[in-house]
């Protein structure tokens, strides 16, 4: 297992890198660990994406295995247009605030159940 920080400026890159046992990795060499990460959360503030769609399709033709990216910057750093690649299960702040409420609606819906003593049956599908 292997974590890679990158930042604007190498000096934070290395600060964060250091509090988590992690390598860091310059801003414009990202590219070159993409290939070997099953994830990439991203949070930074920028007004274009931060990795071209052609980019993420060729790693995904390469890997031929799932690349899961939680977007949490906003404006978001992945065009969303990556959401055509059924190997790209991309996420961004809204999907994942939307999926929390959801699982917050269900759990309550659970919790009153289990205090009125009614059976409760789980089917959970992906």
């Amino acid at each position: 297992q292997s974590l890679w920080i990158s930042s604007r400026t190498e000096a934070h890159a290395q600060e964060l890198a250091s509090q988590y046992q992690a390598e860091a990795v310059a801003l414009s060499r990202i590219h070159e660990k993409l290939d070997k990460s099953d994830v990439l959360i991203v949070a930074v503030r920028t007004t274009e994406p931060l990795i071209p769609t052609s980019c993420l399709f060729a790693l995904t033709e390469k890997r031929k295995r799932p690349f899961l990216i939680l977007d949490l910057s906003v404006p978001r750093a992945i065009n969303p247009d990556c959401l055509s690649n059924p190997l790209i299960w991309s996420y961004n702040i809204d999907a994942l605030h939307e999926q929390i409420s959801l699982n917050t609606q269900i759990i309550s819906k659970i919790s009153s159940r289990l205090s009125s003593q009614q059976p409760v049956s789980f089917c959970f599908l992906e």
